[in-house]
């Protein structure tokens, strides 16, 4: 597990080290700086997030590291939060190649530019953006399938109603902004009291017959299965908040999880909780969360 820039993680083993003898090492890789910043010259936007590391295939093969950023800018007079639309871009290294032992400690992104966004919001129903890139290349098809938010305004005067859905987007050439392809929100209609739906991480059968996996969520996270990668069924919860621990206020997705040699999965879980007095260092408005 590589922590880079400012951003905690937290994780989880889905099968667990009860009665096994498992260790997890972290290293920081960036320690005094985050890795991605305007302030420090690497990005134009003002909010560069919820990254998601994917590998870049030509033929089967593995070529180029790629990241999909979350990105936004301020706008102070934008309701409800103060930002603006978030976008997708998409980066490499300034190398070109992958991330390795040789290179971990000194790679660097290219810069964030506006020339690099391939993944934007169209629209009403992506009226607030696209938010919360998981990404998961598939050998069997060759496409790159991005789980995101759809988030849509539904704002009237004095009253916000932002709308967030799970959404599905594949392509065989990701840096090809044209080249998306929408299959729309997966969970039209959540089972929750807001409607919305967020954070999805894929496992894919690897046998025919079996089905696709989904962890899925913000607040809690539940189980979807799917065997066409279109249509996902909720089976069950997966993982809970817990009072007055650092996972109190919500529990949302990470990446895929990753397949271990033991057989177990790594999962990597994003949290919150309620934010006291100065913890919260965001400046966008209505956040009081510690994330």
């Amino acid at each position: 597990l590589r922590i880079m820039g400012k951003v905690l993680l937290f994780a989880l083993l889905v099968v667990g080290c009860l009665g096994m003898n498992c260790s997890v090492k972290t290293k920081r890789v960036h320690n005094e700086r985050p890795f991605m910043s305007k302030k420090i010259g690497n990005s134009v936007w003002d909010y560069n997030y919820n990254a998601a590391l994917s590998g870049l295939y030509n033929e089967g093969r593995l070529t180029d590291d790629i990241l999909f950023v979350r990105a936004q800018n301020r706008c102070d007079e934008c309701w409800p939060n103060g930002v603006k639309q978030s976008q997708i871009p998409i980066v490499k290294l300034k190398s070109g190649g992958v991330i390795s032992e040789d290179n971990i400690d000194s790679f660097e992104f290219e810069e964030v530019t506006y020339d690099k966004l391939k993944f934007t919001f169209q629209g009403d129903f992506e009226s607030y953006g696209v938010e919360d890139p998981r990404v998961k290349y598939r050998e069997e098809d060759g496409y790159y399938y991005l789980f995101y938010t759809a988030a849509q305004n539904l704002t009237k005067p004095n009253h916000a109603d932002v709308r967030a859905k799970l959404s599905l987007a594949k392509s065989k050439t990701p840096l090809d902004p044209n080249s998306w392809e929408r299959t729309g929100a997966i969970f039209p209609q959540a089972n929750n009291p807001w409607n919305s739906s967020k954070s999805g991480a894929v496992v894919f059968s690897k046998k025919e017959g079996d089905p696709h996996i989904l962890i899925w969520g913000d607040y809690a996270l539940s189980i979807a299965v799917s065997y066409d990668l279109v249509t996902f069924k909720i089976v069950d919860f997966f993982l809970r908040t817990r009072k007055d621990k650092f996972d109190s206020h919500l529990v949302e997705s990470g990446p895929p999880p990753m397949k271990m040699k033991n057989g177990n999965y790594f999962f990597i879980y994003n949290s919150a909780k309620p934010a006291k007095e100065r913890q919260c260092t965001s400046t966008k408005k209505k956040l009081a969360l510690q994330y």
